[in-house]
């Protein structure tokens, strides 16, 4: 049998076809596998708690992260009692008894405390009252949930997932657990940044000794 000549056309070569079909075979499988792969990834994305992180957003159901610290979990959706994790509560509660007040962000209010507000049938001034207040609840907590994104989108970065879509809160809380310590230190990042104010009425506000000096058992948190 003679050899096939160079310039005979390829495809009349059994061997040559054999290897194509092995090509395209171990391409297909290839394909089957990352299609596979992708599809778990999204069922993963859509069903599990986690960060979406091209927008630094937390997707949940009836769990949120702490709006201060981004790294403890709260509760969410309709039984929720607070945005912010107890230690977050815990130091918001000091700034606030250094000012004259029982918290300095209101962070243990119910969702929009609309039950706290006089009702519909009373007086227009007190309905007008009832309005500002609601307003003046909403605007904080927008403003808190636009600082737990800048929170997010840092902490991001930190753990080198930028290039990442999707991190799942078990992977988050592994990498980012509770802790008093960073929780103090987001707050008074936070306060630095969006309350200046507050650290005229209390200098101490910024000194991460002065927390713990208030509360002498909380030293036990950060050991």
């Amino acid at each position: 049998m003679s050899n096939p000549n160079i310039f005979d056309n390829p495809e009349n070569d059994a061997c040559f076809q054999e290897k194509i079909n092995i090509y395209n075979l171990s391409q297909y499988f290839d394909r089957q596998r990352e299609y596979k792969e992708l599809t778990q990834r999204f069922s993963v994305w859509s069903v599990q708690p986690g960060i979406e992180v091209s927008k630094a957003r937390f997707t949940g159901t009836e769990i949120d992260l702490c709006v201060i610290c981004a790294r403890a979990i709260v509760s969410s959706g309709k039984c929720v009692t607070s945005i912010a994790c107890v230690f977050c509560q815990l130091w918001d509660c000091l700034l606030g008894y250094a000012i004259g007040n029982s918290e300095f962000l209101g962070l243990t209010r119910t969702a929009l405390g609309i039950d706290d507000y006089p009702p519909v049938q009373c007086s227009p001034l007190a309905q007008q009252a009832q309005i500002e207040g609601v307003s003046s609840i909403i605007n904080s907590w927008l403003n808190l949930y636009y600082w737990q994104r800048n929170e997010i989108s840092i902490l991001i970065q930190d753990a080198g997932w930028e290039h990442q879509e999707f991190v799942t809160l078990s992977d988050w809380t592994d990498e980012y657990p509770e802790n008093a310590l960073s929780s103090l230190e987001a707050y008074i990042r936070l306060i630095e940044e969006r309350y200046p104010w507050a650290i005229y009425l209390c200098p101490e506000s910024t000194n991460l000794s002065w927390y713990f000096d208030q509360l002498p058992q909380s030293k036990e948190l950060v050991e």
